[in-house]
């Protein structure tokens, strides 16, 4: 059986904002109007990274790629991310996955989200055991695990020539989250 490629958008949870807290400023910050800065620009760091925190991220495109055939899922909304994850588990059923980054992020927000939705997380997915485990991290195999350098999958696939979307319109996480918030699903997809 061929391996699934797995891809995940995400953006924050509604209400994520009711879960953060910024961090404590560092004990040389005595004066309040420092204080203040530093609190604000925390809390600001914090928000803008919901989408990629595993507790206050949620699904809004999951997609796999069997052989040639690609599937996708559009969430958007949480019921929507309820069916593409049962959905998910059918097409995965323990088949050895293929990602970009999947260690450090799509498969344990994958887990959470089957978890925040009442869903039995399919095995194999968490708890991941980067050793023995079938599953492929391209990003942890081009970088040798952290001992060499490290760059993002547009890169890779510019300097190795592989098949990529030059004109994808999206670069980034936020870009995702603007898209969504903006109602351009299909820039997502």
């Amino acid at each position: 059986m061929e391996p699934l490629v797995l891809d995940l958008e995400t953006v924050p949870i509604d209400g994520y904002a009711d879960h953060i807290a910024a961090s404590p400023a560092p004990p040389t910050y005595k004066k309040e109007k420092a204080l203040a800065d530093w609190a604000e620009r925390s809390l600001a760091s914090k928000l803008d990274k919901a989408s990629c925190d595993v507790d206050l991220g949620r699904i809004v495109v999951l997609g796999v790629q069997d052989g040639t055939d690609v599937e996708q899922w559009a969430c958007e909304t949480e019921a929507a991310e309820k069916d593409a994850l049962i959905a998910f588990d059918a097409a995965y059923n323990g088949r050895q996955l293929v990602t970009f980054n999947g260690y450090a992020y799509d498969l344990p927000l994958l887990a959470r989200r089957f978890l925040y939705h009442g869903l039995k997380v399919p095995m194999g997915l968490w708890p991941i055991d980067r050793y023995r485990t079938n599953h492929i991290d391209l990003y942890e195999w081009l970088n040798g695990r952290g001992l060499t350098s490290a760059h993002g999958l547009s890169w890779y696939a510019k300097r190795l020539g592989w098949a990529y979307l030059p004109d994808d319109p999206l670069h980034g996480g936020g870009d995702v989250w603007l898209a969504f918030r903006e109602g351009r699903m299909d820039d997502i997809l």
